[in-house]
């Protein structure tokens, strides 16, 4: 847990945007996938999930607990996160879109119903196929991966 509430930390980052203007913050689309241009806090997540789709597995919710953990750190209480879900499958390029934006949904269902993370902190975004973390191997377990991202340092 100490691991993620350390990625998550306002701190651990350089500048808040890189090679941006400020007035480009005033216009980011919070339910939308972050441009790589701003350098947010974030921690890349495995989240398991049954096959290709959105019910969780037992390890899945294992991971969910520690997230979960580490939302309710003092350090993290009142910042909002973006909760986004990657997804890669050649075979399943178009259906993506629908299913990492049903597990990014599924994940901040579970953290509100479950652990009281109130949903005004949590926006459920689909990344579908759009940054694979390894694009030269689609088995790669992190192309199917959650990340969280602390939009906090935006509002300021």
């Amino acid at each position: 847990m100490e691991t993620i509430v350390q990625s998550l930390l306002p701190e651990r980052t350089g500048p808040v945007i890189s090679g941006a203007t400020a007035e480009l913050t005033r216009g980011i689309q919070r339910q939308a996938p972050i441009p790589e241009v701003f350098d947010l806090p974030k921690a890349q997540l495995i989240v398991s999930f049954e096959g290709n789709s959105h019910r969780l597995t037992e390890p899945g919710l294992r991971a969910l607990r520690s997230i979960a953990a580490a939302l309710k750190d003092p350090r993290l209480a009142d910042a909002p996160f973006q909760v986004g879900s990657h997804a890669y499958d050649p075979a399943n390029l178009a259906g993506a879109q629908v299913l990492t934006t049903r597990r990014a949904t599924t994940i901040t269902q579970h953290l509100n119903v479950f652990y009281d993370i109130p949903t005004e902190r949590l926006i459920p975004v689909g990344y579908g196929t759009s940054a694979p973390f390894d694009l030269a191997q689609a088995a790669h377990p992190m192309n199917n991966r959650i990340e969280l991202i602390n939009l906090a340092p935006l509002n300021k």
